[in-house]
C-alpha cells in the first residue's frame, strides 16, 4: 500500500478545480480568438478586437483594475475622444470577461470599470427656409422627383430610419381618408 501525498501538483490542481490560468498574452489571445471563431463572429469584429487588444506597456494577463483606470486617464490626457476610449474599454471588457468566465484568470480587472459617460451633442436641424429649398429641388414632373419628394416628406414627418424606409412595401401603406398635405402643416 502506497502512502497518499498531502499536496497536489499544479497539474492535479488544474484538473480538480477546472482552471487553466493563462500566463502569457499570446496564450490568452489565442484562446480568445479561438472562441471568437467558434462563435462565428464576423471578420470585422475579430479585426476590431485585434486592433484594440494590443498592449505595449505591460502584458494583458497581468493588468489590474488600477492599470485600466490609469490607461483611461492617459488616453484622456492625450486628447482621445470618449467614443475612442469606450471602444477600447468594450474590447477589453469582452476579452477579460471571456478569460474570467472560462477560469483563465483569477480576477476580472474590468468588473468595476464603467464606460465613460458620453455627452450628447445637439445636432442642428434644418431651418424652415432650408427645408423649403430642399423640397423645391425636387422636379415633381418626373418619377425620380416625386419619389425623392415623397421620401423626404416621409423622413421628415416620421423620423424613419433609412433601412426602415427602403424596406417599406406597398402593402404597408394604408390610406386613411383624405390625406393631409404635410407641408401645409409645417408651412401654412
Amino acid at each position: 500500500m502506497t502512502k497518499r501525498r498531502s499536496l497536489l501538483t499544479d497539474d492535479e490542481l488544474r484538473i480538480s478545480t477546472k482552471t487553466t490560468f493563462v500566463t502569457t498574452d499570446e496564450e490568452a489571445l489565442k484562446l480568445f480568438y479561438e472562441e471568437c471563431h467558434l462563435k462565428n463572429l464576423r471578420p470585422h469584429t475579430i479585426k476590431y478586437y485585434r486592433e484594440n487588444l494590443q498592449s505595449k506597456d505591460q502584458p494583458l494577463v497581468n493588468i489590474i483594475e488600477r492599470d485600466i483606470k490609469l490607461m483611461i486617464l492617459d488616453m484622456q490626457e492625450r486628447g482621445l475622444k470618449t467614443t475612442t476610449i469606450n471602444t477600447k474599454l468594450r474590447a477589453l471588457r469582452c476579452f477579460f470577461n471571456f478569460l474570467y468566465n472560462n477560469k483563465h484568470i483569477k480576477k476580472n480587472p474590468m468588473a468595476n470599470v464603467k464606460l465613460m459617460k458620453q455627452r450628447k451633442e445637439v445636432v442642428p436641424s434644418f431651418s424652415k427656409e432650408q427645408v423649403k429649398l430642399l423640397f423645391s429641388l425636387c422636379d415633381k414632373r418626373t418619377f425620380v422627383g416625386i419619389r425623392d419628394y415623397t421620401i423626404m416628406l416621409l423622413m421628415l414627418d416620421t423620423a424613419i430610419r433609412l433601412n426602415e424606409l427602403v424596406s417599406i412595401e406597398l402593402a404597408d401603406v394604408k390610406e386613411h381618408g383624405k390625406p393631409k398635405h404635410f407641408l401645409n402643416v409645417w408651412f401654412p
